[in-house]
């Protein structure tokens, strides 16, 4: 029988998402990673040996050696991913990447768009475009 380990902050960050899937990643090698809210903004640190990675458009199995899924409610951004793409390259990771149809897309505009928005700023913005990313998906599909 299939099982799925479920890990989910209920913060806005730093509860250890990114070690405890490595952890799990460790326990069942045969697994896929699903990423399945959030985008770029993430910073899920995970270290094996002296091979650390900062996960942010991959998920924190990659450097483990496991696939990574993005759902439908991820944004990407082509840019931080072909980036962070080369660097698990030099760190012989796992590169395998699954895309759902529906995932946002980050574009240029979009981070122009949080980066200037007076209420982003006030609120915290990473500026990375996630919330104006999402904004301009709201709607009918």
């Amino acid at each position: 029988m299939k099982t799925a380990k479920i890990v989910i902050g209920l913060g806005f960050g730093d509860e250890g998402k990114g070690i405890t899937t490595d952890f799990l990643a460790k326990q069942n090698p045969e697994s896929i990673v699903i990423r399945f809210s959030g985008g770029q903004q993430a910073a899920h640190t995970v270290m094996i040996g002296n091979r650390k990675h900062v996960h942010s458009s991959f998920a924190s199995g990659a450097l483990r050696g496991l696939p990574s899924y993005y759902s439908e409610h991820c944004t990407i951004h082509p840019l931080f991913l072909y980036n962070e793409r080369e660097e698990l390259k030099e760190k012989e990771a796992n590169l395998d990447l699954y895309i759902h149809p529906l995932a946002k897309v980050t574009t240029p505009f979009d981070v122009w768009h949080n980066r200037g928005n007076t209420r982003n700023i006030d609120h915290g913005t990473c500026g990375k475009g996630i919330g104006s990313t999402m904004k301009r998906n709201e709607g009918a599909v």
